[in-house]
C-alpha cells in the first residue's frame, strides 16, 4: 500500500546516516520528494547485489542440473 511505502522509506531515512528521500510538504507551491545522492547510490547497490545473486541462482542451478544429468 501507499501508506506502507511511505513507512519503509522513512524508517530507511531514520536508519542512514544521510537521507534517501527529501521530501517538500505541499502547499501553495506544491510539495515533492526528491531521490537524494546518497538514495541513487543505494538504487545502484542493490541492483549490482540483484545481479550478482541472480548469477549466483543460475550458476547453482547449471551445476545442480550437471549433476542430475550424470
Amino acid at each position: 500500500s501507499y501508506k506502507a511505502a511511505w513507512d519503509i522509506v522513512k524508517e530507511i531515512n531514520t536508519l542512514a546516516k544521510s537521507p534517501i528521500l527529501e521530501t517538500k510538504i505541499g502547499g501553495e507551491g506544491g510539495g515533492g520528494s526528491v531521490l537524494t545522492q546518497k538514495g541513487k547510490q543505494l538504487i545502484a547497490a542493490f541492483e549490482t547485489i540483484e545481479r550478482d545473486l541472480n548469477k549466483f541462482l543460475k550458476n547453482a542451478q547449471n551445476k545442480i542440473n550437471k549433476l542430475l544429468q550424470d
